[in-house]
């Protein structure tokens, strides 16, 4: 086709779901042929007023195995307009790590928001590559920032380093968490990492000691614990019982009587879900399991994981432990990491999960599909 013949049918298109295909289509052609002349096309693009073929051409130079296409990539992350540094600091997750970008990066996890939670995505898939790096830059801010009156950025960046699986992190993580003088969200995000590192020396005890203060962080260390001990097996489903659904929505608190209908996001999706798996599990046959998942304290979810783990019937509720107090769900995106290690944690507690119905395009319906995909539990 050509990178112009692309290009001409992403700026053409009559709607922008034809647009977005065509863009598609776009990024193809610059990974086939990354010279000067794709290049070309795409900064044109960049420069230009069409919003969706500047998005088509950011998501394009990520496909291109060349170095000015990538410090062009890298440089969008300063670009003015919103859309495009958030596209950007998406689009460079698809690619090597570039430690140009690192700082930038770093700082808009520290900074929040939705592009914050694209920006730690990113730096989430290079720590596969870089970890030792990314976890040295980290550990350089969160020394400069030490007096930082911010708790929730520096909560953010202790819960990006966490996500660095190289044990070269862990003794940052363990002396945040035994810090005092931490603010006390700083010190919760160390801790959560903390239960994510199983086999490292020097962790569990920190943790159990933390349980045994009965300080703030006893319930937070407590589930630390709990996710450090080995997942089960995955069991297969006996073919003689029904199916086991799994759905959720976290951004309503969900009981089975509904209590709190009508209370910020407590609405209609929450009501569904109820009745959904009420009447899912209604007549034996099919389902004979569902998992209602929502939000809910730390307290509720560490009862929880025991009646979810000992029901194998019925609709069982669940509950994710998010921020202190409810976040509407187009704030709630940079709780991704917490949801996902809510979700995994009941999903394992549950056993067999035959099915995982998404429904939202939200951080819920994100974190539970990386979860799905690591379980191995279809959506």
């Amino acid at each position: 086709m050509g990178i112009q013949a692309a290009m001409d049918r992403v700026t053409g298109a009559a709607t922008i779901v034809e647009a977005l295909r065509a863009a598609d289509d776009l990024a193809f052609e610059a990974g086939r042929d990354p010279g000067v002349r794709t290049l070309r096309v795409l900064s044109a693009a960049l420069s230009g007023d069409d919003d969706i073929a500047a998005i088509a051409a950011v998501h394009a130079l990520s496909e291109m195995f060349d170095e000015q296409a990538a410090a062009r990539l890298v440089s969008l992350l300063d670009d003015p307009r919103p859309y495009i540094h958030e596209h950007a600091a998406w689009a460079l997750g698809q690619g090597l790590p570039r430690f140009s970008a690192l700082a930038r990066l770093i700082a808009l996890v520290e900074r929040g928001g939705f592009t914050g939670m694209l920006a730690q995505r990113t730096l989430e898939k290079w720590s596969v590559a870089a970890g030792d790096v990314l976890a040295v830059a980290l550990e350089s801010v969160l020394a400069v920032s030490a007096q930082s009156t911010d708790a929730a950025g520096r909560a953010r960046l202790v819960e990006t380093l966490g996500l660095v699986r190289q044990s070269s992190a862990t003794r940052t993580l363990l002396t945040i968490a035994r810090t005092d003088t931490e603010a006390v969200e700083v010190r919760e995000a160390a801790v959560a990492a903390l239960g994510q590192r199983s086999g490292e020396p020097g962790v569990r005890r920190a943790l159990e000691d933390l349980v045994a203060a009965d300080g703030p962080l006893s319930d937070h260390a407590r589930l630390a614990v709990i996710d450090l001990e080995p997942a089960l097996a995955h069991t297969t489903r006996d073919t003689s019982s029904g199916l086991t659904v799994a759905q959720l929505f976290l951004h309503a608190d969900i009981d089975p009587s509904l209590s709190a209908a009508g209370a910020g996001d407590n609405g209609g999706i929450a009501t569904l879900l109820v009745r959904l798996g009420d009447a899912l599990t209604h007549e034996p046959g099919t389902v004979e399991r569902v998992l209602t998942l929502s939000r809910g304290s730390i307290s509720q979810a560490t009862t929880d994981l025991l009646d979810v783990a000992s029901q194998s019937s019925g609709h069982v509720y669940g509950h994710v432990p998010l921020a202190p107090h409810p976040t509407p769900s187009a704030a709630a995106w940079p709780l991704r990491v917490r949801a996902r290690r809510g979700i995994r944690r009941l999903l394992r507690a549950a056993g067999h999960i035959d099915v995982l119905h998404l429904r939202m395009a939200d951080v819920g319906s994100l974190a539970a599909a990386d979860v799905a995909r690591e379980l191995g539990i279809p959506t």
